[in-house]
């Protein structure tokens, strides 16, 4: 408990991910990818409870294995590839309630963003509680400014987006930085998220909604879905790692 204020980390992984097979347990540095989201909400002293929700039962091994708790099977109704996001967060506030008790924030850390980091866990709880937040999320930015984004007709290039053409001559620096969700960490008010569970937004700002954006660096930012993903995921982490 932090400022009175009850914490439970969530850590949502679906066994039958499409992109890439078996992502959630796929090793990082010798730890399954779910193994360092476990860890580093275990050592953040503000979380009094780590769960994980998933339909498999060799993730749910091991993540008792990394320390987590396992306390049901997510339903397969709640585990497709098209499942809604929000509505697996709110089964398992729904579920640990009979168990745990009532929470006040839930933060929601991706089992397949294996370099984030304890401190920004801890900046987006700290932002959520202290400024009384309905959301906090991880953001990054763009390594290349998106208004130049094109798409194609064929062959024959165009803008994506309207009112950008004004850029096409401006360099990289004169251009404002934008930043992406980085789909890691969020933190919500569950009072809030049970309130509001068609129009609240974990990871994007929305009407009438409270939010904020923690900024994070780009190289702990990897969200892994494809083996692309994974490669770049796993160089980076050997290079952090031979630095140290």
């Amino acid at each position: 408990m932090w400022q009175n204020k009850r914490i439970i980390s969530i850590i949502p992984a679906r066994g039958g991910s499409t992109g890439l097979k078996n992502k959630n347990i796929l090793p990082i540095g010798g730890i399954p990818m779910i193994g360092w989201a476990i860890q580093n909400s275990l050592s953040i002293k503000e979380i009094d409870t780590t769960i994980v929700t998933t339909d498999d039962n060799n993730i749910a091994k091991i993540a008792r294995d990394y320390g987590a708790q396992t306390p049901f099977l997510r339903s397969a109704k709640l585990s497709k590839s098209s499942s809604a996001f929000t509505p697996v967060i709110l089964d398992a506030l729904q579920r640990v309630k009979r168990k745990f008790g009532v929470f006040d924030y839930a933060v929601i850390l991706q089992a397949n963003s294996p370099l984030t980091t304890p401190g920004d866990i801890r900046r987006v709880i700290l932002e959520a509680i202290k400024q009384k937040r309905d959301v906090v999320f991880s953001v990054t930015r763009f390594p290349s400014p998106p208004q130049w984004t094109l798409r194609l007709k064929g062959k024959k290039p165009e803008f994506a987006f309207r009112d950008v053409s004004q850029v096409q001559n401006d360099q990289r620096q004169q251009l404002e930085p934008l930043y992406r969700s980085s789909g890691a960490v969020y933190c919500v008010n569950i009072n809030y998220l049970e309130n509001n569970p068609d129009s609240a937004q974990l990871a994007l700002p929305a009407d009438g909604q409270n939010s904020a954006a923690i900024a994070t660096d780009p190289m702990n930012a990897i969200d892994v879905d494809t083996e692309l993903d994974y490669i770049l995921a796993d160089v980076i982490f050997t290079r952090k790692s031979k630095k140290e």
